[in-house]
């Protein structure tokens, strides 16, 4: 089966509303760059995402978790390369794109975990999404820490030295 010529299509369950008109992260000269300010806010800057009308009764019950996991497109970020410097930190040696969480990728697609504030009928209010206003969003599912984090869960040097100074 000839993969390149598949298509899959998909519906927007909603949209992302918030003040952010760019991507923190975008590809430059054929590398990740990022604006630093921007990633100092994100986790606590507010966004709502606001459902279609025919998805709100699929809502029921997420106001029992705390975090929720948003699948969205990064519309747009282009396709970039197949080695980037995480993060855009160019201190740090290329990776593969599939062993970063770069919004840069194959496909425009991204997956952020956000707390979730409140729901009001179709939107909901949310913490820590790394999306830009209007962004479609694909699906919502709720966060279960037992199953969507691992106890015995390995990162890499790289990525360890990243969240320290991210942490700081």
């Amino acid at each position: 089966m000839d993969l390149s010529k598949e298509h899959m299509m998909m519906i927007a369950v909603g949209r992302v509303r918030n003040d952010l008109t760019e991507p923190t992260l975008r590809m430059v000269d054929g590398d990740l760059q990022r604006d630093p300010d921007d990633f100092e806010d994100r986790d606590s800057m507010i966004s709502d995402i606001v459902m279609e009308p025919e998805f709100e009764d699929a809502l029921d019950g997420v106001e029992g978790f705390s975090h929720l996991i948003v699948v969205f497109l990064t519309e747009r970020a282009s396709p970039g390369q197949c080695k980037v410097h995480p993060a855009g930190m160019v201190d740090v040696d290329r990776q593969g794109i599939f062993a970063t969480r770069s919004p840069v990728r194959p496909n425009p697609i991204a997956i952020t975990t956000v707390r979730l504030i409140s729901r009001e009928g179709s939107r909901l209010r949310v913490t820590g999404l790394d999306s830009i206003d209007g962004s479609v969003v694909l699906d919502i599912k709720p966060h279960i820490p037992q199953y969507d984090a691992p106890v015995d869960a390995r990162l890499s040097p790289w990525m360890m030295e990243l969240r320290e100074r991210f942490d700081r």
